[in-house]
């Protein structure tokens, strides 16, 4: 179960204490980004709404029983706390797989997406809002820059998460299933707004050589 988010509340009695005894909350930080989003709107409505709908079940479908945290506009977040990920069987290098084939869905009933996606140290569960699930930190930031460096249907990761990623590939039988580990190219040196240094950063898009896969299941 997610860590429950500390409600930020300067009037609440012991509000600082609790902040400062505030602990960090590993995890995996996901952006999803529909492309040229205010284009699409520009369309007939029922066409654009579906197509938004058609973009979020698809990544409830590629992410399974994962929920995101947040809709931010035409774009979702997902935090995927280690333990949740353990506890699900799934490993990092079948998230990254599921979000690599959302990124890279040709079917014109999907709208074009780019993704960002880390491996979070310094992210925190908090909330601003009564009642509401959140996290916030630098690297919750840092994943939303590498979102918006992305190209139309790529995947962003850093050094973090394609460390996790590549030991799950190297440590498995059946390492021909994973176009989506193939795909990646890096790491290149990139500066984030408002990070201080330059993060190592992985991409992959589609790969017009080998068939695409079915998505992974649990």
């Amino acid at each position: 179960m997610p860590t429950p988010s500390i409600l930020i509340d300067p009037s609440k009695p012991g509000m600082r204490q609790q902040v400062d005894s505030l602990a960090p909350t590993p995890g995996y930080c996901v952006f999803i980004d529909i492309v040229g989003s205010t284009a699409m709107k520009q369309k007939g409505m029922r066409e654009w709404i579906a197509l938004i709908y058609n973009c979020f079940a698809n990544s409830h479908f590629f992410l399974d029983q994962f929920s995101p945290i947040k809709a931010i506009g035409d774009a979702l977040m997902f935090y995927i706390e280690i333990p949740d990920l353990k506890q699900s069987g799934y490993t990092p290098l079948q998230i990254f797989d599921g979000l690599w084939q959302l990124a890279t869905e040709s079917d014109p009933n999907f709208p074009a997406v780019k993704i960002g996606a880390a491996r979070c140290e310094k992210a925190y569960s908090l909330t601003f809002l009564r009642g509401n699930q959140d996290y916030y930190g630098i690297d919750v930031d840092m994943t939303a820059r590498l979102q918006s460096i992305a190209a139309e249907r790529e995947i962003v990761i850093e050094q973090k998460f394609y460390d996790d990623i590549s030991a799950d590939y190297q440590g498995i039988g059946n390492q021909e299933q994973f176009e989506s580990y193939r795909a990646l190219r890096g790491p290149v040196p990139e500066p984030l707004k408002g990070i201080p240094d330059k993060i190592n950063a992985y991409r992959a898009a589609a790969s017009n050589v080998l068939p695409k896969l079915l998505p992974i299941r649990g």
